[in-house]
């Protein structure tokens, strides 16, 4: 379980976030709304450990960041947090195969990639493909919380499915929480950014 007291937020001298409360279970997919500047992605920024400059707390199944220091902050998070978004979650000048296995290792296998995308170089992929390579290896990595930012944004239809179906797998036993604009996206736990305060509309 999460959980998040923001007193105040600032994001270049403007208070984005205040007085405001998340608590959210250790698995699930939430998916997260507000206007451009609301202060989504300062909200995932803060949920992925990078962003601690804020007054409040934050703890993760009773264990409270604030009280850490920034090297086990930083450890913390590569184990346990993982931050997905539109373009360049891959080295884009290694292969598939090569980014995979920086990762997973051998375990990339379990991936069930082709050998025809394993040899592509992360730079040719496709948006689509970019987007079902990152989440299928993230499937595999078991992080305790996956931070999605407008991560079907720029796919088609098809594509778009695609990811969503594979989020919805990601959320079965970890907590996925997903900033979008896109009306495409089913909102069943839905936590929507208004006047700088976070609002749970289930």
């Amino acid at each position: 379980m999460i959980e998040l007291i923001l007193n105040k937020k600032k994001y270049q001298e403007k208070t984005v976030l205040f007085d405001t409360e998340l608590k959210l279970p250790s698995c699930g997919l939430y998916v997260l709304t507000g206007e451009n500047m609301s202060g989504k992605s300062t909200l995932l920024h803060i949920l992925g450990l990078i962003d601690t400059d804020y007054e409040g707390s934050y703890s993760i199944d009773n264990d409270c960041f604030q009280l850490k220091e920034p090297k086990d902050i930083d450890e913390y998070r590569c184990e346990n947090i993982s931050m997905i978004m539109p373009k360049n979650n891959l080295l884009t000048s290694l292969s598939v195969k090569e980014n995979a296995v920086l990762l997973l290792k051998d375990r990339y296998l379990e991936c069930g990639f082709s050998e025809k995308l394993l040899r592509k170089k992360a730079s040719v992929l496709s948006g689509g493909e970019n987007m079902i390579v990152c989440l299928q290896i993230e499937l595999k990595l078991n992080r305790k919380i996956v931070l999605l930012d407008e991560v079907t944004s720029e796919l088609d239809d098809n594509n778009c499915k695609k990811t969503m179906e594979l989020v919805s797998k990601l959320a079965e036993n970890r907590l996925v929480v997903f900033a979008t604009h896109d009306s495409r996206i089913e909102k069943t736990n839905h936590l929507a950014i208004i006047g700088g305060k976070i609002n749970v509309l289930y």
